[in-house]
């Protein structure tokens, strides 16, 4: 009351002496201690927070690092599809697991017909055009089970699991008349390029212990109807 403060007040009776003793602390200054800690407790918790979160983010970079790093191990840079080490791998393991549980997989080879040809008259700039525009029909043609790979050059691969040669065949057919319909691809001088494949089939067969052999097969299919 003498000087407006607001106090926190306490009794206690002593012993053996009849007093009683009033105490009043400044809530300001009762409070100032406890207030202070809370801001430090609140402090370390956010440095604490923020470290989280910084640790989290160099945590994902990392792992988007990683994935990127994983995807250019196994993709074909120009087409986008699978390479030659990841298309070899997928077989492999497609044939093990046909092999196992008694199912059926196809491999088709694809290959385009006068690659050469093309690469001198338009250019290898429009050669790379004609390889991006087969793997990207290859990608829609296919299901997402199939796996399209680039074995190298002009030549691709699909792996084709629960399927056998019947099924394939309707696939390649449908691929070679999409390829074969007026193609839009702009060379770097003169008109649209027009360019044909060639595909050979194989199945999983009695006998069959790798997928090179059944890669073999496919391609000795191709070489034939190249012919």
């Amino acid at each position: 009351p003498l000087d407006g403060r607001e106090r926190i007040y306490g009794f206690r009776k002593t012993n053996y002496v009849p007093l009683y003793i009033i105490v009043g602390f400044d809530t300001k200054n009762a409070l100032r201690e406890w207030q202070q800690r809370l801001w430090q407790v609140s402090a370390g918790y956010l440095l604490l927070l923020i470290l989280i979160v910084v640790m989290l983010c160099k945590h994902l970079d990392v792992l988007a690092q990683r994935e990127k790093m994983r995807l250019l191990s196994i993709t074909d840079p120009l087409t986008g599809v699978a390479n030659r080490r990841q298309l070899m791998l997928v077989g492999e393991l497609e044939i093990l697991r046909a092999i196992r549980y008694k199912k059926r997989v196809s491999v088709l080879m694809v290959d385009i017909d006068h690659f050469k040809q093309i690469n001198d008259t338009w250019g290898h700039s429009t050669g790379d055009r004609v390889l991006q525009f087969l793997a990207n029909a290859m990608i829609l043609n296919f299901r997402v089970t199939d796996v399209v790979g680039r074995l190298g050059g002009e030549e691709f691969a699909v792996v084709m699991p629960e399927t056998d040669a019947e099924n394939a065949a309707v696939s390649a057919n449908r691929l070679r008349d999409l390829i074969e319909n007026p193609v839009n691809v702009e060379p770097d001088i003169g008109s649209q390029v027009c360019f044909t494949v060639s595909i050979g089939i194989a199945s999983l067969e009695d006998g069959n212990t790798s997928f090179e052999e059944i890669l073999g097969r496919a391609d000795r299919a191709l070489y034939n109807a190249e012919d």
